[in-house]
């Protein structure tokens, strides 16, 4: 066994030494996004992709282009809805063009059975019937509408609207439309809300002149002053630039009224040293699990605004940030997210309003500029969170503070209610008192019985009475454990209307070309209790600017560039946008603080006045000095003081010497410290052609922080010195980078500064693609640290790794193709608890099955539909509150084989081998997971881990007269949810024949055996042991455009423990008729009956059976697609089923679409 790990190492190395060649791609960009598939099934990546070079992977298994739809020039991937999965990767290159990218709206649509009969090209009426469009619109899209029913369930619409309209309507006018209203359901509490922020909805006007646009918008005002916004918004859009005529040279106006899609935040992440994440956004009240809204984050490490795919991938849905291996997360790295997240309530709208003046003949000499806005919740406020006279008596006495009412709401038994019902018992505690306890339905009560819908609030470790816990009952259930006990209560916050006003004014003159001498005023009104006329004194505040800016002046040596700029923000000044710098604390040697308030406004919370000045000077293109001066006050707060240097000698192209130091000394009166901060980074890099550039960097940082009017230091002084010498390698097809970082720092200890440890960085990026025969990337982080004991609770962490290795090979002739994918990172896992969610006919796959009669939902009694349009559950994944330090590993291998193409005798034959395995584990042995050891994959320690092998052996594969496929697939799986500790092997053996006999007759014949055996601590009904064999003969006839056919099929199948065997039958009789442009129908009818021996049943059974029940059976169905006059398309299917003792179940689905 343990030559396993070596052979695998060898296996890869010869992949990466085998020789290559072909076409490169001179002067394009690299990249691999790695995405979260969640809810959305439409990503946006980067423009202008180069069509040969994508690739894509979906859970590490590759993907042809019949998979997904891609549009290369706007970067835009849409993943076909029949594929299912976690995370998605993109390899590709792009073309450097730096243009703003221009978001489209696409639809993912269900890919055809691979039985079926291609679909007709798509059509365009041309007949007198056209819709009326203007001459110069080119309309693109579908329009359906129609329902979905059945005797199980409700009648629900379908409706489906995406529709782009483009082109000129009028002289000078153009118009562009991308109109839908697709909705996805998502919801870990048992609702379904629409996350709209998935497409973007709009009409757009465009003149020369400026233009209007209704729908969803980006509102982008005034960046980098005190009215500055940028929010994500839906609503009506004016902008207008009107030409200048004397002394005006231009007026631009926009002005905007919208409904807010969000709430602005600004979260200040603290990492944990050696985890890649991942690490969760929170509402401002501390609410976990927000919806943010998709493309509003901008992450920041170290100040530097990351790329989402590259640097870091983000669950939208849960708001779960981690970091790739191209960062090495440890405890010193500064992570700052700036986002919007929903909250679903649709009541709080903005205005806004700018008007730019600019004056001047020849040149700009002046220019004014006036902006207005006002965030505020809508007067149905009330209406629309339901609130009663009580709740709006407990806004008013709460002021800004937060308000509170019972989360208990008793409501009538229903089984499939989409949340857990309750009932309510009075508990005797220990000291002798009682409380009022809310207990989990686990069966249906007796009639009579009040049942509650209960809402509960986090509020805290240790100050509430109850905690999340993992049961049967399908939602989220809590459970009592006593007052000081938990993290949640039964209350529901009650949410405050707001309102934020905010003017500005903004005006400079230019003395002379590139000088500005200017300044700021604004004043701002936040409210953020408006029911409430308490704590009102400080609503209303004020703030200014003054700056003088010298783009370029010209010296008897080098060129000069000066900014001068002083800034005062009142106390409580709220503005809709971040002030300051994303290191504004660092900057100036203050507390880490976040600003981000409930309300989603930045409001300044002491007065705060500022002074600032920059001077770079440059000496040709071989020098520059940099210089900085500054100074902050919060009057009897705080007082610093900050300076400057930048130096730097040389070009890139040539030997180059960077170097930047600052100084920082404050004095904080309240915390009763005194401060100075040392920071310095040099670097220097000496080319050396061929693409080699040796390069070596300096961090040093000494931060003091003593008492007042002693010498001591406080704790929070640490010091550093890093040398970090590297390699970086740049070719036309290869891209390398290597460093070697060691880093020495000292801490703290009993009031003496110690060495607190010696770390040890490497990281290296690769990246190798010299023709279409071979290409690899990757990534490596590793760090090694050497602790003193005195230090040791506090960096439990002596390594930290985070690597990605992937690449693929094929060999001329194509003779062997190999692609592989190996990972591993630390990181933090939350442990899953399964929830089944009601979202209707339209995104359910799943039914609900009472196996124990008890007449409430059980985790395991839901299982996948069996008819079209039958499920109205969909499966959601829901992670703890608390999240586990754990090691990801995650290895991929497909070896290819094709001999055919080098002996003769063996062309027929393909052989496909496919290892993949996923394990994220608690094993502290890092090493042994690195080499993949077997003996610490997949063990106890593994929170979620899945081992398969797959082994496919094909003859004359893609032959349209005869072929045969043989399949061996074995799978072991371990996870620990919320209800305890799964377990899984499965075995599966599938054969397929298919052969011509005479034309137009074929063959099929199938054969199938399956061993499964899986157990589970807390649902009974998962702990089974079955044994399946399958073998089914068909015979199928072409019929001009369609087809016919008919098959028998005979299965046997038992369980263990139970004593129970059954033996099926099945008679699958199908027909499918197609008119080429005009209608196509499919009918299938299956007679079946199923034996049964022995007692027992439940979810093993209903596998076993696929559904069917002992005795007779019957499934049919039709469906109908048929073009109408004009552009008018129907679609109708109706499909059903009868079982002997068990209820008669049909549904139907109607649509009639419009196709443009």
């Amino acid at each position: 066994m343990r030559r396993w790990p070596g052979l695998v190492g060898w296996v890869l190395l010869l992949g990466t030494i085998a020789p290559a060649r072909g076409q490169t791609f001179p002067g394009t960009v690299a990249w691999q996004d790695t995405l979260q598939v969640g809810t959305t099934r439409v990503f946006v990546l980067r423009p202008f992709m180069l069509l040969r070079t994508v690739q894509v992977w979906l859970d590490d298994q590759p993907l042809d282009s019949t998979a997904y739809r891609l549009d290369a020039a706007q970067g835009v991937l849409v993943l076909a809805d029949s594929l299912q999965g976690d995370r998605l990767v993109v390899a590709y290159r792009t073309l450097p063009l730096d243009v703003p990218p221009v978001y489209q709206l696409y639809r993912a649509r269900s890919l055809p059975p691979t039985a079926a009969i291609p679909a007709d090209p798509p059509r365009r009426n041309t007949s007198a019937s056209d819709p009326p469009f203007a001459s110069g619109l080119q309309p693109r899209g579908r329009i359906t509408r129609g329902i979905v029913t059945g005797n199980r369930q409700d009648v629900s619409i379908a409706s489906a609207l995406q529709l782009e309209l483009s082109g000129e309507v009028a002289e000078g006018v153009t118009l562009e439309a991308l109109l839908s209203d697709a909705d996805v359901p998502l919801s870990p509490e048992g609702t379904t809300q629409r996350l709209r922020e998935f497409d973007r909805i709009y009409v757009r006007l465009q003149t020369r002149s400026g233009h209007v646009q209704l729908g969803d918008y980006d509102l982008k005002l005034g960046e980098e002053t005190l009215f500055g916004v940028q929010r994500k918004l839906q609503g009506a859009l004016l902008a207008a630039q009107l030409p200048g005529a004397g002394p005006v040279r231009r007026l631009t106006i926009q002005a905007s009224g919208a409904v807010s899609k969000g709430i602005y935040r600004r979260q200040t992440i603290v990492p944990v040293e050696g985890v890649q994440g991942p690490y969760r956004l929170t509402g401002a009240a501390g609410e976990p699990f927000v919806l943010v809204l998709p493309g509003s984050e901008r992450v920041y490490l170290d100040g530097r605004l990351l790329d989402r795919g590259t640097d870091y991938v983000i669950d939208y849905a849960t708001g779960e940030l981690t970091f790739t291996p191209r960062h090495l997360i440890t405890a010193e790295r500064r992570i700052s997210v700036e986002f919007e997240y929903t909250t679903g309530n649709g009541t709080r709208s903005l205005l806004a309003s700018q008007a730019h003046l600019e004056l001047g003949r020849s040149r700009p000499v002046a220019f004014l500029e006036v902006a207005a806005l006002r965030e505020a919740d809508g007067r149905r406020f009330g209406e629309t969170f339901g609130l009663t006279r009580a709740d709006s008596l407990a806004l008013r006495q709460a002021g800004d503070g937060l308000a509170v009412r019972s989360g208990a709401e008793q409501v009538p038994f229903d089984p499939e209610a989409p949340y857990v019902l309750y009932t309510r018992e009075v508990r005797m505690l220990p000291d002798g008192t009682t409380d009022t306890v809310y207990v989990a339905l686990t069966s249906a009560p007796p009639p009579g019985t009040p049942v509650y819908r209960v809402t509960f609030s986090r509020v805290g470790p240790g100050r509430g009475r109850y905690v999340r816990a993992g049961q049967t009952v399908n939602g989220i259930v809590y459970v009592y454990r006593g007052p000081g006990q938990g993290d949640y209560e039964p209350v529901r916050l009650l949410p405050t209307p707001v309102r934020h006003d905010l003017v500005g004014l903004r005006a400079g003159i230019h003395p002379r070309p590139g000088w500005t001498l200017g300044g700021e005023w604004a004043r701002s009104r936040y409210d953020a209790n408006r029911l409430s006329p308490l704590d009102a004194a400080d609503d209303l505040a004020g703030a200014y600017r003054l700056f003088l800016r010298i783009d370029s002046l010209t010296l008897p040596v080098g060129r000069l560039a000066a900014s001068l700029r002083r800034q005062h923000l009142d106390a409580h000044f709220a503005a809709f946008d971040r002030l300051q710098p994303v290191e504004f604390a660092r900057r100036w040697n203050l507390d880490v603080r976040d600003l981000a308030e409930s309300s989603g406004a930045s409001v300044q919370p002491v007065a705060e006045t500022s002074d600032e000045a920059r001077l770079d000077w440059r000496f040709g293109h071989t020098a520059a000095v940099d210089l900085e001066l500054g100074r902050l006050q919060h009057p009897g707060q705080f007082r610093g003081e900050r300076q400057a240097l930048g130096l730097t000698l040389g070009r890139e192209t040539t030997t180059q010497f960077r170097y930047h130091g600052e100084l920082i000394r404050s004095r904080h009166e309240v915390a009763g410290a005194r401060g100075r901060w040392l920071r310095q980074e040099g670097r220097l890099t000496v080319p050396l052609g061929a693409g080699l550039t040796p390069y070596i960097a300096a961090l040093h940082e000494d931060r003091r922080q003593q008492a007042l009017h002693t010498d001591s230091l406080h704790a929070d002084s640490p010091a550093y010195l890093e040398v970090r010498p590297g390699l970086a390698w740049r070719r036309s097809a290869l891209q390398a980078d290597v460093s070697l970082a060691w880093r020495q720092e000292a801490d703290m200890w009993q009031g003496r500064r110690l060495s607190s440890g010696r770390t040890w960085t490497l990281q290296g990026q690769l990246q190798y693609t010299p023709g279409p025969h071979f290409g690899t990337t990757a990534e490596l982080g590793y760090r090694r640290r050497r602790t003193p004991p005195r230090f040791a609770a506090r960096y439990p962490l002596n390594q930290t790794l985070a690597l990605h290795w992937d690449g693929f090979f094929r060999s001329p002739g194509r003779l062997l193709g190999l692609n592989w994918r190996y990972g591993v990172q630390s990181e933090r896992a939350p442990v899953l608890q399964e929830v089944y969610v009601r979202t209707g006919p339209e995104f359910g796959q799943y039914v609900w099955e009472d196996f124990n009669g008890d007449g409430l939902p059980q985790v395991d009694e839901f299982v996948p539909e069996t008819l079209p349009d039958e499920g109205v559950y969909e499966r959601v994944l829901v992670p703890s509150d608390s999240l586990t330090a754990a090691t990801s590993v995650e290895a991929r291998l497909q070896l290819e084989l094709a001999p055919g193409r080098r002996w003769e005798a063996l062309r027929p034959l393909t052989l496909r081998t496919t290892v993949t395995l996923r394990d994220r584990t608690q094993d502290p042995a890092l090493g042994r997971l690195l080499w993949l050891d077997p003996a610490h994959l997949l063990t106890t320690a593994t929170l979620d881990g899945q081992l398969r092998v797959t082994q496919d052996l094909y003859l004359w594969r893609g032959h349209p007269d005869h072929s045969l496929t043989l399949s061996l697939v074995g799978v072991r799986t371990l996870a620990r949810r919320a209800t305890g500790r799964e377990t899984r092997r499965m075995q599966q053996g599938h054969l397929a024949v298919r052969y011509r006999v005479v034309d137009p007759w074929v063959l099929d014949l199938q054969a199938e055996v399956q061993r499964d055996h899986q157990t589970s601590e807390g649902l009974s009904g998962r702990t089974y042991r079955l044994r399946r064999y399958r073998t089914r003969l068909g015979l199928e006839r072409a019929i001009g455009h369609g087809r016919a056919g008919g098959a028998v099929e005979v299965a046997h199948g038992r369980t263990m423990p139970q004593p129970l065997r059954l033996w099926t039958i099945r008679l699958p009789l199908e027909a499918e008729l197609a008119r080429p442009g005009r209608e196509r129908m499919r009918l299938r009818f299956e007679p079946a009956h199923v034996w049964q021996q022995g007692t027992g049943g439940g979810l093993a059974a209903y596998l076993l059976t696929e559904g069917l029940s002992p005795g007779w059976n019957a499934t049919w169905g039709v469906e109908l697609e048929r073009t109408l006059s004009g552009n008018l398309e129907l679609t109708l299917g109706y499909h059903g089923r009868l079982r002997t003792a068990a209820p008669f179940r049909h549904t139907l689905r109607a649509e009639l679409s419009a196709v443009f």
